[in-house]
């Protein structure tokens, strides 16, 4: 599955929180099929990396030509491309390529794991995301990650990082840590799933319920993340009123809120 390289997908969210509610008409970051036909840096590397980002121009909620000249010079950055130029680090010259990039800029690192790994914040000039997230307590382990989508209203959870930055912005808030896991010990694959209607998302590993909820408007989004069939017990409430559900490991966290309109529901897995 094609990733956006971690180093980008902090430039993305630094931008969203420096910049709320920019027009993203012209974001993007994987090629269409124009690109899947030629070379190009919107296209996954063999690492399943893809090294590109475009972001639109639109000032002044967003100047991209500002942003593009404030980060050349950063060592992960291959080339950036705006307005009919290109700049490599030597200088802007004119670009003749077959898009000017009048609407976008467009951001190419270095096709490395370091390049695309290193997730410094980049100089945009404006505010950062929290570029430090938890950390495993033992060298091996995994982190699930929680965050909250304020306008969804949901709890989501992730052990990706590049997927965490990439969502981190106004308008999503970095919880911590939800729990962690030895993938030696967790064989057992929970399973996500998206609404085709609300965009809220599920997480089960129970085969039997996993083939329910595609009957339920739920569509899967792949595995998640590993759990077990004993262990520490990841308890799953659900709210009275608007009917999302919570995920937690935390003792403390699903006695206190079954005092706020959460009810529980069982364990969901062991971790």
């Amino acid at each position: 599955m094609a990733q956006r390289a971690p180093s980008l997908a902090h430039l993305l969210a630094q931008v969203d929180a420096a910049h709320p509610g920019r027009n993203k008409s012209q974001d993007g970051w994987i090629g269409d099929s124009a690109h899947a036909g030629r070379a190009s840096d919107h296209n996954p590397n063999s690492r399943g990396m893809v090294d590109a980002q475009d972001l639109t121009d639109n000032p002044p909620t967003f100047d991209a030509w500002a942003v593009a000249n404030s980060i050349v010079g950063d060592s992960r950055l291959n080339y950036v491309i705006h307005d009919r130029k290109i700049n490599s680090g030597g200088g802007w010259r004119p670009y003749g390529g077959s898009s000017p990039h009048t609407e976008h800029v467009h951001l190419s690192i270095h096709q490395t794991p370091q390049a695309e790994g290193d997730t410094r914040d980049w100089n945009i000039g404006g505010v950062a995301v929290p570029s430090t997230l938890a950390r495993p307590s033992t060298p091996g382990l995994i982190v699930v990650h929680r965050l909250y989508r304020r306008v969804e209203n949901e709890h989501f959870l992730s052990e990706s990082e590049s997927e965490v930055l990439g969502l981190l912005g106004p308008h999503t808030d970095y919880e911590g840590a939800a729990w962690e896991y030895d993938p030696a010990l967790c064989p057992i694959r929970v399973v996500r799933f998206v609404h085709n209607k609300s965009d809220l998302h599920f997480w089960s590993a129970s085969p039997a319920e996993q083939v329910a909820v595609t009957h339920q408007d739920w569509r899967t989004e792949g595995l998640a993340f590993g759990c077990r069939a004993s262990g520490t017990p990841v308890e799953r409430l659900i709210h009275n009123n608007t009917g999302r559900h919570l995920w937690t490991a935390t003792k403390a966290e699903y006695e206190v809120v079954q005092h706020q309109d959460w009810r529980a529901e069982g364990i969901a897995f062991y971790v």
